[in-house]
């Protein structure tokens, strides 16, 4: 059920970045990172979400093995040894980059590896 939950995670994610944009598209070598980026608990009862908004990154009621999923590509049998909460709390991420433009899945992975780096 796990691995079924990451899978459309990421599923979710690469749909909703082939979708149209208002947002121009960022520059294909740009090396972005965040500029604006919240990360809050999230309610017990929320449903897990990833959307793009413009050029933000939402995500809802993930937890920090579902994140590391999306930011390194890897299978949550992959990830090994941390500590329950990495699968038990869930969080609410908006991640707005540095750089001008709608980030490609790419840049949006790592921007998000950036983000777990320094805020966890």
């Amino acid at each position: 059920m796990r691995f079924l939950n990451a899978a459309i995670l990421l599923l979710l994610a690469q749909t909703v970045w082939s979708q149209p944009a208002a947002v121009a598209p960022m520059a294909a070598d740009a090396d972005p990172t965040f500029e604006v980026a919240t990360i809050k608990p999230s309610p017990p009862d929320e449903q897990r979400a990833v959307m793009v908004v413009g050029r933000r990154l939402v995500t809802r009621a993930n937890s920090l093995v579902d994140l590391m999923m999306f930011a390194y590509g890897v299978h949550p049998a992959q990830i090994v040894d941390g500590p329950e909460w990495t699968t038990a709390e869930k969080f609410d991420v908006v991640i707005e980059p540095d750089l001008p433009g709608r980030p490609s899945t790419a840049q949006m992975r790592s921007i998000m590896q950036k983000l777990l780096a320094d805020r966890f």
